[in-house]
């Protein structure tokens, strides 16, 4: 039973010492889904991406922010193509939502 109790004290770490290391590796793997995500909708929408930023990636949608009241239009107008080419590439897409905004 001692042996027990002192292969049990082995095991426990301080949550300061792994902490770190778990945030390091979430934030790469966010940064790469991002990038991911930002490469993959240039390729897709080609020159209108120009026009657009993705603000946010949840739950299958991506979020943009385009230049105008004309892009908008435009972009819901080329949702369905763009949408499909989307989820050739990634079953994970599932819908894209547009809304004004500026560029930064």
């Amino acid at each position: 039973m001692n042996a027990e109790k002192k292969d049990r004290k082995q095991e426990i770490f301080l949550v300061q010492e792994i902490l770190p290391e778990v945030i390091k590796s979430i934030s790469r793997r966010d940064i790469q889904d991002q990038i991911s995500l930002e490469k993959l909708w240039q390729d897709v929408a080609g020159a209108e991406a120009g026009y657009t930023v993705i603000t946010g990636f949840k739950d299958g949608c991506i979020f943009l922010q385009v230049d105008s009241p004309a892009r908008l239009f435009k972009m819901r107008l080329l949702k369905p193509g763009l949408l499909t080419k989307l989820k050739k590439q990634r079953a994970d897409i599932v819908n894209l939502s547009f809304k004004i905004g500026r560029r930064t």
